[in-house]
């Protein structure tokens, strides 16, 4: 969490880029900082090319405007559909090797079926 130290621009956009390359982080939070329409517009830039983060957190910085953050949120859904797939595609897998290893075990469950246990979890 890099939430309330004070973070302006300046470290918004070099964090940025590091953010542009990250393929692990998941949420992030840079709320109560001075970051403004600049670091938004750095930001979405690099969500372009970032798939895995899901959560950003921007609540009382000093000045991001409402099209920035749909930007934004409009970027970490897609990834949030991306990484759903992903999910669903894994279960598949493993429930077919499952039913492959263990035949008598019952139908396979549906697609939606699968997408609620994820959601669950």
């Amino acid at each position: 969490m890099l939430q309330d130290n004070e973070m302006t621009d300046r470290a918004g956009i070099y964090l940025s880029e590091i953010l542009g390359t990250n393929k692990s982080l998941t949420k992030l939070s840079l709320a109560e900082n001075k970051l403004t329409n600049r670091s938004a517009e750095h930001l979405t830039n690099s969500l372009q090319q970032n798939s895995t983060l899901l959560t950003l957190t921007l609540d009382n910085n000093q000045c991001i405007s409402l099209y920035h953050l749909e930007q934004l949120a409009s970027l970490l859904e897609r990834n949030k559909q991306r990484h759903l797939s992903k999910q669903l595609l894994q279960l598949g897998h493993q429930r077919k090797d499952f039913h492959k290893q263990n035949p008598n075990q019952g139908a396979y469950k549906s697609h939606e079926e699968i997408q609620s246990e994820i959601l669950m979890h």
